[in-house]
């Protein structure tokens, strides 16, 4: 198999190597070879969640603090899935839902994944853009300036 794979192969041997030079070299190896999770972090648990939870709050008080942690919940639950798939196939996850399971739970996933990245980057706007008319940049960005 690593025959067929040189960067599976290259990957391997960057974790031999960093493990030989310590601890920090062995985690800067794991987070380069983390991919795109960092980016599904950010947007999963970034700004965004912490403005859409303090809102949720104020609309619901308490009787909605169990919704937040049910979203992380089914969103692990999800990516491992899309994880499992993707491993398994050795394909994208978008092409082995389409041929293996079913090509509408495949465009329901993108479409569901795009309205989603939308819904949550929408509350990333609005705490970037307040926190420069408000703390940043005041002065500039700012009611009085405008």
């Amino acid at each position: 198999m690593t025959a067929e794979n040189p960067r599976l192969e290259r990957d391997r041997q960057m974790i031999v190597e960093a493990r030989a030079r310590g601890t920090g070299a062995k985690m800067w190896a794991y987070t380069r070879l983390s991919g795109p999770g960092w980016l599904q972090s950010a947007i999963t648990l970034g700004g965004g969640s912490l403005a859409g939870g303090l809102y949720l709050g104020v609309l619901g008080g308490y009787g909605l603090m169990w919704l937040q942690p049910l979203a992380m919940i089914l969103c692990v639950i999800m990516l491992s899935a899309i994880g499992y798939v993707t491993l398994s196939t050795q394909e994208r996850p978008f092409r082995a839902i389409n041929q293996h399971i079913s090509p509408v739970l495949g465009w329901g996933w993108a479409i569901a994944s795009l309205m989603a990245n939308l819904v949550w980057c929408m509350p990333q706007f609005a705490l970037g853009t307040a926190a420069l008319r408000q703390n940043l940049a005041p002065g500039v960005f700012g009611p009085e300036a405008m």
